[in-house]
């Protein structure tokens, strides 16, 4: 009988692992699964309410692959607004 993580490692391809933990390990470090960006700065996506940064390339290159994770179930993947902080996904 197979264990969840070799479950999940059978339905999902090397990518999707990818981005999961890429996404798991930014939100631990910062608390909040929640990240945005300033439009005066739009190089640089940071996690909400911390100092946790990473490239926007990293969030544009996963973007597809986190779409696919929520069709799965695997996440829960929503555009959000805020006007103090512009586009915020959660």
């Amino acid at each position: 009988m197979m264990n969840e993580l070799e479950a999940i490692t059978t339905l999902l391809g090397k990518q999707e692992i990818d981005t999961l933990a890429f996404f798991v390990k930014k939100a631990k470090e910062c608390g909040s699964q929640h990240l945005a960006w300033n439009p005066r700065e739009p190089k640089v996506y940071k996690m909400t309410d911390c100092d946790v940064e990473f490239e926007r390339q990293e969030f544009e290159r996963r973007h597809p692959t986190l779409e696919a994770l929520a069709t799965l179930k695997f996440v829960s993947f929503r555009k959000t607004g805020d006007p103090n902080i512009g586009i915020n996904f959660h």
